[in-house]
């Protein structure tokens, strides 16, 4: 009698695992934040979604150095980000140095026009600001 318990409590054991291992090979998961966005999602959000999937954020590597001391450790990421930055793997490489955020900010400065065809140099004039922010006040008061 007893014995044949323990077959019992095994074999819903066994059936127990097996359910949720087939519940396991059936759900989906997903990896990025594109899951707590509408499921009708508007353009704008369709992009976002989009770059969660396709654009830079899903091909982001985070790499963290532990162990030695302060002197050691921004000296190896000096020298693993000037490795990285020269081997041509990487579209591109950001280790907080100052050169690699002077590129971007004179990138940016000089295409600063070129994001979209309603951005005019008239814009950043004092009238062009000034109206801007009038703008910005109306839509936030409503």
């Amino acid at each position: 009698m007893k014995a044949k318990g323990q077959r019992l409590i095994l074999a819903l054991w066994l059936a127990t695992m097996l359910a949720c291992g087939g519940i396991i090979a059936r759900t989906n998961f997903v990896s990025d934040l594109s899951a707590f966005m509408p499921k009708a999602p508007s353009d704008r959000q369709q992009v976002l979604i989009d770059q969660f999937h396709d654009g830079i954020i899903a091909r982001l590597i985070m790499i963290g150095i532990e162990g030695g001391d302060t002197v050691e450790r921004a000296r190896l990421s000096l020298e693993l980000g000037t490795r990285l930055r020269t081997s041509g793997l990487f579209i591109g490489v950001q280790n907080g140095d100052f050169a690699t955020e002077q590129r971007d900010h004179s990138y940016f400065f000089e295409n600063r026009y070129l994001l979209s065809p309603d951005i005019t140099p008239g814009l950043f004039t004092v009238p062009g600001l000034h109206h801007a922010i009038g703008d910005s006040i109306d839509t936030l008061s409503g």
